[in-house]
C-alpha cells in the first residue's frame, strides 16, 4: 500500500515543532487564568477578552495539530488505518480522563470528554487531502453555533439521564462537538503545513509562521467586525437601552451556545457561543499565538531553547497539567478559600496553579519523560493501531569501501534518544521492522555487556547479538551485530548523538568485513535500519504531540 500523498506525515527529517509545545503551555496558563482570575464586574475587559474562550479553542486548534503529529509516521509508512485505530484509541482515552477527573473537578466545566470525541472523530479524516478538511471546517464554522441554539431547545439538557449527557457532548453541553471539531480541523491543516514547511529549511518555515499569522490576523478582525455588526443590530432591538449594557448582554459567556436563534446572534462573537463570529475570533487568536511563539522560539540557539526545556516539557504534558489544575482548582476552594483567599481566587491563585505546572514540567525536563496521562494514551493508542509504524528509507552515503553511514534529524532531545537505544522496553517499539517485532530483548548496556534480541518471524525466531564496545550516555553507543546460527562475519555499528536546534541528530555508522557484505547491506538493509530512527523520530515525536 502507498503513503497517502497530501495526509499530514511530514517529509522525513522534519525538526520538531517546538513552538507548538510552548504554545501549549500558553494555552493552558490561559485557562488557569479563566478559572481562577475572572470575577465578573471587577476583571479589566482586556482580561476577559484574552482568557474569556480563548485559551481552550488554543488547546483545541492544538490538539488538530497534535492529531497530525501522532499520525504522521503511520500515514507515511501508508497504514492510514493503523493511524485512524491509533487515533480513535486516543481519543477514547482522552475521554475517559475528563469522566474519571470531572468528579473531582466539580468548579470547573472540564474540557476533556468532548475535545477526546472530537480526536475520535479526526480519525475518518486523517488521511484525507486538505481540501477535505476545509470542505468541513468552513460549514461547521458557518452552521455549528446554529445547531447548537437549536438542539439546545428542542433537546433534553445534559444533565437529563444518559441520552441528554451524550446530546450534551455533542450537541448541547459547553463544548458541543459540532463546534468544538471545527478548531481540531482547523490545527489539522495549520500542522500539515508547518510540517512541510519545516522539512524544506528554517526560511520555508518562517514564511508558513508568517502566513499563519496573517491569516490568524484576517480571521480575528472578521471576527471583530462581525461582532460590531451584531451589537448594532441588537441595540436597535433593544431601543432605549444604554450602549455599555448592550454590549454587556451581546458579549456574555454563552456556555456552549449563543443567547437565541435569531441570525443576528451568530454575528457576535461572544465567548463560548460558538458562532460564526467566536469561531473566526478565537481560532484568530489561536492562530496569532502558535505563529507568533513558533517564531520566537525559531530564533533562539539552543543553548536558550536548553533554558526553555521547562517550559517546553509542560506544554508537551497538557493532559497531565490540565489534570492536575482542574482538580487544583476545587481543592483550592474548598480548603485555601476560607484562610487564604489569595491563593484559591485572584492573580495569587494563577501564579500557584502556573508555578505548579512549571514544576511538573522541571521534573519531567530533568528526568527526559513524558507525562503520566501522555504515557497511557500512547501506550494504548500503540496498542490498537498494532505498533504498525514504518517509514521511507533516508539516503545512505558510502565513504568507504566497507561502511555505510546515514544520519537522521531528530525532533526529539539527545536524553530522549539515548533512552529509547538503551531501554530494553523501548527499543522493540521502533527499531524491528514491523514484519519483525522483538518478543524478548535483553540489554546490558556497558562497555563490555551484551544484548540480545528475539526477533518472531514467519518461520520462527531470529536472534540478533552483540556485544558494547563503547559506552557514553547521550553520545556514543557502539557494538558489534551479528545473528546467531549464520556464518556471516558481524557488524560493527557506531551511533553518536549531537544536539542541533529543536532536537538532535543521530549519526549512524556500520562497518562491515568486506565491501561485498557492505553493499548487500546497502541494497536489502541499510534503508530498513534508516527507517528505524525515522520511526522513533516520528514515535517520540508524537508522544510529546500527544
Amino acid at each position: 500500500m502507498s503513503a497517502p500523498t497530501d495526509p499530514g506525515a511530514g517529509p522525513r527529517g522534519a525538526r520538531r515543532l517546538v513552538g507548538i509545545d510552548l504554545a501549549r503551555l500558553v494555552a493552558i496558563a490561559g485557562m488557569m487564568a479563566a478559572h481562577v482570575v475572572l470575577e465578573p464586574g471587577t476583571t479589566p475587559a482586556a482580561v476577559v477578552w484574552a482568557v474569556d474562550g480563548p485559551p481552550s479553542t488554543l488547546f483545541a486548534v492544538l490538539g488538530g495539530t497534535s492529531v497530525v503529529l501522532a499520525s504522521r509516521a503511520r500515514l507515511a509508512a501508508g497504514q492510514p488505518w493503523a493511524a485512524r485505530r491509533a487515533l480513535v484509541a486516543r481519543g477514547l482515552v482522552v475521554a475517559l480522563i475528563g469522566l474519571l477527573v470531572e468528579p473531582f473537578a466539580s468548579a470547573v466545566y472540564v474540557v476533556l470528554v468532548p475535545f477526546g470525541v472530537a480526536i475520535a472523530l479526526s480519525a475518518l479524516v486523517v488521511a484525507a487531502r486538505w481540501w477535505v478538511l476545509l470542505a468541513i471546517a468552513v460549514p461547521l464554522a458557518a452552521s455549528g453555533g446554529s445547531i447548537a441554539v437549536r438542539a439546545r431547545e428542542a433537546l433534553p439538557a445534559p444533565d437529563d439521564g444518559p441520552l441528554g449527557a451524550a446530546l450534551g457532548v455533542l450537541l448541547t453541553g459547553v463544548y458541543p462537538v459540532v463546534t468544538w471539531w471545527c478548531y481540531l480541523l482547523i490545527g489539522m491543516l495549520v500542522a500539515r503545513a508547518l510540517l512541510r514547511a519545516t522539512a524544506a529549511g528554517k526560511a520555508a518555515e518562517r514564511r508558513a509562521l508568517g502566513l499563519v499569522a496573517l491569516m490568524g490576523a484576517a480571521l480575528l478582525a472578521a471576527g471583530a467586525a462581525s461582532s460590531e455588526l451584531g451589537i448594532r443590530l441588537l441595540a436597535e432591538r433593544m431601543g432605549g437601552v444604554d450602549q455599555a449594557s448592550v454590549r454587556g448582554i451581546a458579549l456574555a459567556n454563552g456556555y456552549g451556545a449563543a443567547a437565541g436563534p435569531e441570525p443576528m446572534w451568530q454575528l457576535i462573537a461572544a465567548p463560548h457561543t460558538g458562532t460564526p463570529a467566536d469561531i473566526a475570533r478565537t481560532a484568530g487568536l489561536a492562530l496569532l499565538v502558535i505563529a507568533l511563539v513558533s517564531l520566537a522560539a525559531s530564533t533562539l540557539p539552543p543553548r536558550a531553547l536548553r533554558l526553555l526545556e521547562p517550559l517546553r516539557a509542560a506544554g508537551a504534558a497538557p493532559l497531565t497539567v490540565y489534570a492536575v489544575h482542574v482538580v487544583l482548582v476545587t481543592l483550592g476552594l474548598q480548603l485555601l478559600l476560607p484562610i487564604a483567599p489569595d491563593l484559591a481566587l485572584g492573580w495569587g491563585a494563577w501564579l500557584l496553579q502556573l508555578a505548579i505546572a512549571l514544576v511538573i514540567g522541571a521534573l519531567l525536563a530533568a528526568t527526559g519523560s513524558k507525562g503520566p496521562l501522555e504515557r497511557l494514551v500512547t501506550w494504548t493508542a500503540d496498542r490498537a493501531a498494532g505498533l504498525a509504524v514504518g517509514a521511507r528509507p533516508l539516503e545512505v552515503q558510502r565513504p568507504d569501501p566497507t561502511s555505510l553511514t546515514f544520519e537522521v534529524p531528530m525532533g526529539a532531545s539527545r536524553a530522549a534518544v539515548w533512552r529509547a537505544l538503551t531501554d530494553p522496553e523501548q527499543l522493540p517499539r521502533w527499531m524491528p521492522d514491523p514484519t519483525l517485532p522483538i518478543v524478548r530483548c535483553e540489554m546490558d548496556v556497558r562497555p563490555g555487556g551484551r544484548y540480545r534480541w528475539v526477533h518472531r518471524t514467519a518461520l520462527g525466531e531470529l536472534v540478533v547479538a552483540g556485544e558494547y564496545l563503547q559506552v557514553e550516555p547521550e553520545r556514543t553507543l557502539q557494538h558489534t551485530m551479528a545473528v546467531e546460527g549464520r556464518r556471516e562475519p558481524g557488524t560493527v555499528v557506531t551511533v553518536r548523538l549531537e544536539e542541533a536546534a529543536g532536537g538532535s541528530v543521530v549519526t549512524v555508522h556500520e562497518a562491515f568485513s568486506s565491501s561485498g557484505l557492505r553493499d548487500r547491506a546497502a541494497r536489502r538493509g541499510a534503508g530498513v535500519a534508516a527507517a528505524s530512527y525515522e520511526r522513533l523520530d516520528a514515535l517520540l515525536e508524537g508522544e510529546r504531540g500527544a
